[in-house]
């Protein structure tokens, strides 16, 4: 098929000096340094005030997120009741923060003094711990 001659309007182009025929793309204005860091908006307190004021004038949840500059899909799922105020993620601690200072300062009392705890050692504290407080529940319960 013979190839069709180029017009004063079409001027012949070589294919190793032609250019994509995609559309252009819209200029970033920021440049990424890196992945997006993540803020924790569970308990804290400006999320309490605005979810307060979604509640009490009406607002959308577009404005008051536009306002105080937390992400709308943050503050709609607070706002749904889709994550609860309060949460945390993972699982649930297997000590209390007080059991959690005295195990290290345990652990610290006794390398200061010549006699480091290894990992079993500690593990097997731990396991000595939680089956005595499964005593004491059962001995309550009953």
């Amino acid at each position: 098929m013979a190839e069709a001659l180029p017009t004063d309007s079409q001027p012949h182009v070589p294919l190793s000096k032609r250019t994509s025929s995609k559309r252009p793309t819209a200029i970033r204005t920021q440049v990424s340094t890196g992945p997006r860091e993540q803020q924790n908006w569970a308990g804290d307190p400006k999320l309490d005030r605005e979810l307060e004021e979604i509640k009490t004038t009406g607002k959308s949840v577009r404005k008051v997120a536009m306002e105080y500059g937390i992400p709308k899909s943050t503050l709609h799922n607070y706002a749904s009741g889709k994550i609860m105020i309060k949460s945390h993620q993972g699982p649930n601690r297997y000590l209390t923060d007080f059991e959690e200072d005295a195990l290290q300062n345990y652990i610290l009392g006794c390398a200061n003094v010549g006699y480091p705890k290894t990992v079993n050692q500690v593990l097997s504290l731990l396991l000595n711990h939680s089956l005595s407080l499964a005593i004491k529940l059962i001995k309550n319960i009953n």
